[in-house]
């Protein structure tokens, strides 16, 4: 047991070694802490759960406020390299997300208006890996 936890203790080390940035994309994400205006925006509600496979990070994404019929959404984009990606959630610009240096929050800069901004704190470092259907 011993010897597994210095093994992935090691593991983790080896990108600051390299002169890498760590960084978790993947778990599960509350939007409890979200300042997004759900009187004016379409802000992400309830849990984002990010998940990676072969290069990709999908988001698994829900939806409150003046969407229409947006309720659910799967989006993927390349997995990041470092702390900022942006996806698309429709029509329009993306959205520009930003990963916490300690990978425990994630804000979410929207292309339309400051107050739909949104942010999501690290409830848990699972699912890591993305589940085909």
């Amino acid at each position: 047991m011993h010897l597994v936890l210095v093994y992935l203790f090691i593991l983790s080390l080896t990108p600051l070694v390299q002169g890498q940035q760590w960084q978790k994309w993947t778990g599960t994400f509350s939007t409890d802490v979200s300042p997004c205006n759900r009187g004016v925006c379409c802000c992400l509600s309830d849990n984002i759960v990010l998940t990676w496979s072969s290069g990709t990070l999908h988001a698994s994404l829900k939806f409150a406020g003046q969407c229409g019929p947006l309720t659910n959404l799967m989006v993927t984009t390349p997995y990041p390299s470092g702390l900022t990606t942006s996806l698309s959630i429709g029509p329009g610009p993306p959205t520009q997300l930003i990963l916490s240096p300690d990978s425990m929050t994630i804000t979410g800069i929207s292309p339309i208006n400051p107050v739909c901004n949104g942010r999501a704190r690290r409830i848990s470092w699972f699912p890591c890996f993305y589940r085909q259907k």
